[in-house]
This record gives C-alpha cells, sequence and structure tokens, in this order.
C-alpha cells in the first residue's frame, strides 16, 4: 500500500506565508518508506500561486511520484543527486508522459512568471533536444536533466514504438539497473531489454536515440566477468553500442505496478514484468570492464 499524504505543505510544520513564494508549498515527493505509516508514502502540497499551483488537482504530480516507486524498485542510491537521481526523475515523468500521450506534463500547475516550470506551459517536457554534456545540460538541476531520458523515450514513440512496447521496453531496462545507474546504464539497459522481450526489433532505433541524446559518454559504472550473463539487478558495460549480451533465465522478481492502474498506463503494464531471456548476436571481442 502507498499512502498519499494531501496538505497546504509537503512538512508537518508550514512556516509560508500567504503570497509568498514557499518551497514547502510548491512540492511533492515520494518517500520509500514513512515512518509514522510504516509504508511507502507521496506527499502533496497544494502549491504558493507564485511557482507553482493546484498540484493537488493535478494526477500528474502523484502519478510522476508513483513512477519513483517503480523506478527504486533497482535504482536505490541516488541521495547524491547525480545521474541516479536525474534517471529517476526523467523516467518518472515518462510513466506520466505515456499515460496522457503528451510530451508536456504538468500544464496545468505553471502560473505565469513562474521560476520552476520549464517553459511557460509545462512543468518539463519531453518535447527537447537536450543533449547529455551540452552548456544546457550541465546547468540544468536534476530534474530538467531527467528531461533528456524522458526526451529519448519521446524520441523513440514518436519513431513508431508503440507506447505498450514502449513501456515494456523501459519497465524491462528498470529491471535490469544497478542501485547507482547511470544514463549510459540505462541506454545499454535498453538494448538488452529489447533483446530479451523482442529479439532486438528496436536495436536501431534504440542505438540512434541513444547517441543522438549522447548516453554513449555517460559512465557505465558495472563491470561483467561473463558478457553471456547477466545476473539479477547487473547490466552489461560495453564500449560499443552495437553489442548486446543476454542469455539465462528470467530473474522472477519484479513488483508490484497495480498502483499504475489507477493512472490508465497501458495493460501491459498490469502483467507480471518476468520475461525469458533470449540469446542475442554478440560482439564478446568488444565487451570490456570499466
Amino acid at each position: 500500500a502507498i499512502r498519499v499524504r494531501v496538505g497546504e505543505c509537503t512538512g508537518d510544520d508550514c512556516p509560508c506565508v500567504p503570497g509568498q513564494a514557499c518551497s514547502q508549498k510548491s512540492n511533492a515527493f515520494y518517500m520509500p518508506s514513512d515512518s509514522e505509516f510504516g509504508t511507502p508514502a507521496i506527499r502533496v502540497a497544494e502549491g504558493d500561486g507564485i511557482n507553482l499551483k493546484d498540484l493537488h488537482f493535478d494526477a500528474g504530480v502523484v502519478g510522476h511520484e508513483l513512477g519513483h516507486h517503480v523506478v527504486v524498485a533497482t535504482v536505490t542510491d541516488y541521495a547524491g543527486r547525480g545521474e541516479p537521481l536525474s534517471l529517476h526523475e526523467g523516467l518518472s515523468d515518462f510513466f506520466v508522459m505515456m499515460q496522457q500521450d503528451s510530451p508536456c506534463m504538468g500544464r496545468g500547475i505553471c502560473p505565469g512568471g513562474g521560476r520552476t516550470c520549464y517553459t511557460n506551459a509545462c512543468l518539463r517536457t519531453a518535447d527537447n533536444d537536450l543533449t547529455y554534456g551540452s552548456s544546457e545540460y550541465l546547468a540544468a538541476a536534476a530534474h530538467q536533466k531527467g528531461q533528456l531520458i524522458s526526451g529519448m523515450l519521446w524520441d523513440l514513440k514518436e519513431g513508431g514504438i508503440a507506447t505498450s512496447d514502449l513501456v515494456r521496453l523501459v519497465l524491462g531496462a528498470i529491471d535490469l539497473l544497478p542501485s547507482a545507474a547511470s544514463f549510459g546504464d540505462f541506454g545499454v539497459a535498453m538494448l538488452v531489454a529489447d533483446a530479451n522481450l523482442f529479439d532486438g526489433t528496436f536495436r536501431n532505433q534504440i542505438e540512434q536515440a541513444s547517441l543522438a541524446r549522447g548516453l554513449d559518454r555517460s559512465s557505465r559504472t558495472l563491470s561483467i566477468a561473463d558478457p553471456l550473463v547477466i545476473a539479477e539487478n547487473v547490466a552489461p558495460t560495453t564500449n560499443v553500442w552495437g553489442c548486446t549480451a543476454a542469455v539465462g533465465p528470467a530473474s522472477g522478481r519484479g513488483i508490484d505496478l497495480f498502483m499504475l492502474v489507477l493512472l490508465g498506463l497501458p495493460a501491459v503494464v498490469r502483467g507480471s514484468r518476468r520475461a525469458t531471456r533470449r540469446p542475442s548476436r554478440l560482439c564478446t571481442d568488444k565487451f570490456h570492464k570499466v
């Protein structure tokens, strides 16, 4: 069970002054464990009307926080506010964008003149050309950097991958991520998920979208002893995006996604995330440890 706690502020004490900007009013967050209830929880404030408004009326706000509940099944080491946190934010945005069939997230919570929203109309948007290492990327905060991931995934949707297939790919990739996953880890995991679930049908599209966004420049934190085996919680590293590794039994691990049904995600999300992993073409000479 996930408790959703809605109030004027995200904190129990609310030092906000009416009519003034206040971060405790313009925020929502997910907690893997709420000590008061002993369960995961989402806290949603109402907005200060200056930077954000009406957060407690926008389903996308809760949907984004539920996305964190999905990603935290594997990516747990995100407190350092580096790429793991930005990956969390981008993937959590992705679920809302797929459910709403729109690259614009938070359309109803952006007051004119506020400083929090990425555009005048969107809290964040996948309709962007953000690339890894660019000046705009380096100057961005974690949530905005996550738009690189949601943007790459929206590129795949625009490129013709059906929403239901894309959601399956992303869930399959999340299953493979390490606790401190980088953007590069996610790119490789997408290739592996494609090999596992679709026999490499979308490999070229994933490679092209990853390279266009610069994911090949992101450091990959994993090393593997045997490129032919993917252990639970481990995705392969490779210095060539055209090579993938996948063999072995399904991990049998998944998480309960019943809450996402409330957001109207495609029916495929409601099923098991277990997949039979199939062998894929390998370039074993091009694998290395990093």
